[in-house]
């Protein structure tokens, strides 16, 4: 008497003439369920096959045959070819590296068909060498390393940077962070970022490398002060990280602003305060924001009037801090004693 599991999985089974049957290994599935009828047993090797067999059954099937082909014999060759067979029957002799890479990419079909063909194409195109070559060294073969291989440059697509990406975006992020930097006035060369790249620790990530460059940035795009025996402008990274050593203070971790054009710093007199400059909108110039004295003590209210002086006679305004007249410091301290910002009253 058949037990109750027994009657279920009867009712839940599906019949064999089912127009959508189960997706088993993604959009191969349906052709080789088809297949499998002309030539018994294909599924079986599909499903047990080592990854280079049954990635190149998966490109036999991502190209659309003629309409004269004959299913059994294509059938058939899927089911007892060897790879290389497989991969001719459909298309040509497979290039160099391609079933090599076969091997790379885990037990399931790429999830579109025509990432088989860029595979193809890479390995067949003498234009594409430098892909191949970076396929040869990723190690595993997904399809977010196929995606990355098709969103940087030739150029950095050096041994091991593919299988640093943990997501597209990443990568993407990594080649327009390198066309930044190759913008600036005195950018890194193809060397350098090479070095940096080949300079990479064993778990080290694509950001390392742009940190990299950036702490070795000889020039911002621009700065508002020239130098002269009043004040040293801050133009490099290493203008930044020496002055952070010399005044013992965090600028070497504010080189981001001076990069990007929105923060200019600037040493006064040398060793006595380093400035901050920030751009104003409407290109409408540059504001004195901050004066900074070495480990960030607080400088003379004689020197920041000083500062603030010189700064407006070479066109660069400041914030108004504190109220100059006399009068209005003694209303000042009676209302702040008085109550008047007492949240309670």
């Amino acid at each position: 008497m058949a037990s109750d599991v027994d009657e279920a999985d009867r009712n839940t089974r599906r019949p064999i003439s089912d127009p959508n049957p189960p997706d088993l290994i993604g959009w191969p599935t349906k052709r080789l369920i088809a297949l499998d009828a002309l030539a018994p047993g294909l599924l079986a090797r599909v499903l047990s096959a080592a990854p280079m067999s049954r990635h190149a059954i998966f490109a036999a099937l991502s190209v659309r045959l003629p309409p004269s082909a004959d299913d059994s014999d294509f059938a058939l060759v899927l089911r007892s070819g060897k790879a290389r067979e497989i991969v001719s029957y459909c298309r040509s002799e497979p290039p160099e590296g391609l079933l090599g890479a076969f091997a790379r990419m885990g037990g399931q079909p790429l999830p579109r068909a025509t990432y088989y063909d860029l595979l193809f194409d890479i390995f067949s195109d003498p234009d594409k060498r430098l892909q191949a070559r970076a396929l040869r060294h990723c190690g595993y073969i997904s399809k977010l390393t196929l995606d990355a291989l098709t969103s940087l440059e030739s150029k950095w697509l050096l041994p091991g940077v593919l299988k640093r990406a943990d997501n597209l975006m990443e990568v993407r992020d990594f080649q327009k962070s390198i066309d930044v930097l190759r913008s600036l006035p005195n950018p890194p060369t193809d060397e350098t970022i090479e070095r940096a790249i080949l300079a990479l620790g064993p778990k080290s990530k694509l950001s390392a490398v742009i940190v990299r460059l950036i702490r070795r940035a000889k020039s911002f795009p621009d700065h508002p002060l020239v130098r002269d025996e009043v004040f040293q402008p801050l133009v490099s990274a290493s203008d930044l990280i020496r002055a952070s050593r010399k005044y013992e203070n965090c600028l070497r971790h504010r080189i981001m602003g001076p990069l990007t054009g929105r923060v200019a710093y600037a040493e006064y007199k040398d060793g006595i305060a380093v400035i901050e400059l920030r751009r104003m909108s409407e290109d409408q110039g540059w504001l004195l924001v901050g004066i900074h004295g070495p480990r960030n003590e607080p400088v003379s209210v004689e020197i920041r009037r000083e500062i603030r002086e010189v700064c407006s006679g070479r066109g660069i305004p400041h914030i108004v801090e504190n109220i100059e007249d006399l009068k209005w410091r003694s209303l000042l301290r009676m209302a702040d004693s008085g109550g008047l910002y007492d949240w309670t009253v």
